[in-house]
């Protein structure tokens, strides 16, 4: 477990800049979709408001995000082509466990048939996920350029 040091003024400042930059990243993906909702709940739709895809859709646009952001990572810093595995571990847990749900209850969503109600509270579950995936995966550059710093340098793959 890496202990970071509070006190030091830059690590607080990263994380700081950090925090707000993916922060304001969820927010403005996730805000039309929320104010979309918003008009649906106004025009009394209610619990409705599930059937439609669009939190799916926020959902699919964020784990691209998070995608992306791994990916970025892994390409741009070939010191951490020693973590590749736990790369590719986060890739897959995004593609099986987030992606493909959301993209199969989109398409069945658009399609007008009917959608299991158990289905249809995995949206926001979803949904959080994919917000903590993100966060995670914004973060993971500093995370593991930090980690392989402190750990000895071996040539073997992790």
């Amino acid at each position: 477990m890496t202990v970071y040091d509070i006190s030091d003024t830059h690590v607080e400042k990263h994380f700081v800049s950090t925090m707000y930059a993916c922060y304001a990243d969820i927010i403005f993906i996730v805000l039309p979709f929320l104010l979309t909702g918003l008009l649906r709940a106004w025009n009394g739709e209610g619990f409705n408001i599930l059937k439609y895809p669009d939190i799916s859709i926020a959902t699919a646009i964020l784990a691209g995000m998070s995608l992306g952001k791994l990916i970025l990572a892994l390409v741009s810093n070939k010191n951490l082509t020693r973590y590749k595995v736990r790369f590719v571990f986060f890739i897959a847990l995004i593609l099986f466990f987030i992606i493909g749900p959301t993209l199969i209850f989109i398409i069945s969503t658009i399609d007008g048939k009917n959608i299991p109600e158990a289905a249809i509270f995995l949206q926001p579950i979803l949904l959080l996920a994919t917000i903590i995936l993100y966060s995670i995966s914004f973060n993971i550059t500093y995370f593991m350029t930090t980690v392989m710093s402190k750990t000895p340098k071996t040539d073997k793959y992790i």
